[in-house]
């Protein structure tokens, strides 16, 4: 599937007189299943996939799979007891069904978890559809731009001369602050606000300040730079821009560190986190 959405995106996948589907969609909508499946609390048992065959379905055990669960697919049109005979042998860890079988789903398994597939798919394409595996427990911390979730590239020609058959470049170019830092800024930032930080410092040789600065200027936290002298003006300049208390020092990255004399300075601007 992962090949099938590199090469062909828009192609279609799957099928049916209710709906159709491309592989990129396919792909997305079973890495969003997936995670809420990797959450689970007993990954080890196998996964109910309570629904009408359809296109639905083969999306559902899919992203089962994705989540590194066992599915075992339970068809609606089961007689009654053959379905509750299966669920009682099965012991599942959760039933993914839709929200049209949902009272169903709950009705025949009981105390199990029930998941509905239409809340595992509706969820945002960014780092943050990964919630449950990430140190924010309250969803209205979350801190995002839609970072995360950039291109595999292909590189077919490099890989033919590398005798790599299937060689990618990772683009963290479309990140909100054009690099990978945003991703920690996003995560970082989201728990300092759960936990109620007000100012937050950390060194930094330029990327990381001016992701950390543009996201904690979107959290109404205040940040503290410490950047080397010699570090790119354009980085001096974003961080200045988004609104940072930015200090410059002279050597590198490792002297923008905190020693008593900058223990003095952040003690004057109250700083509560220091991040290194």
């Amino acid at each position: 599937m992962e090949e099938a959405a590199a090469r062909f995106p828009q192609r279609k996948a799957y099928e049916d007189e209710t709906c159709s589907m491309t592989f990129s969609e396919v792909r997305r909508l079973a890495a969003s299943i997936g995670t809420g499946i990797a959450a689970l609390e007993n990954p080890g048992r196998p996964v109910a996939v309570f629904m009408e065959k359809s296109v639905w379905m083969a999306v559902s055990l899919l992203g089962v799979s994705c989540g590194g669960c066992i599915y075992c697919p339970v068809d609606v049109a089961m007689p009654e007891a053959r379905m509750d005979r299966i669920l009682s042998v099965l012991e599942p860890a959760a039933v993914l069904t839709s929200g049209s079988m949902g009272a169903r789903a709950r009705e025949a398994c009981g105390d199990c978890p029930v998941l509905l597939v239409e809340d595992l798919a509706a969820r945002p394409n960014s780092l943050w559809r990964y919630r449950e595996l990430l140190p924010v427990r309250d969803a209205a911390h979350i801190v995002s731009m839609n970072e995360g979730m950039t291109p595999l590239i292909p590189l077919e020609k490099l890989g033919r001369e590398l005798g790599l058959a299937d060689l990618r470049l990772k683009d963290e170019s479309p990140q909100p602050t054009g690099t990978f830092k945003a991703r920690g800024a996003s995560v970082g930032v989201s728990r300092a606000k759960e936990l109620g930080v007000r100012t937050l410092a950390m060194p930094t040789n330029g990327n990381a300040g001016g992701a950390w600065a543009a996201y904690c200027a979107r959290a109404g936290i205040r940040a503290v730079l410490v950047m080397p002298r010699n570090a790119p003006a354009m980085n001096r300049m974003e961080i200045g821009m988004l609104g940072a208390s930015l200090f410059l020092v002279g050597g590198v990255i490792t002297d923008a560190g905190i020693d008593e004399e900058g223990m003095n300075l952040l003690k004057k601007y109250n700083v509560e986190v220091i991040i290194a």
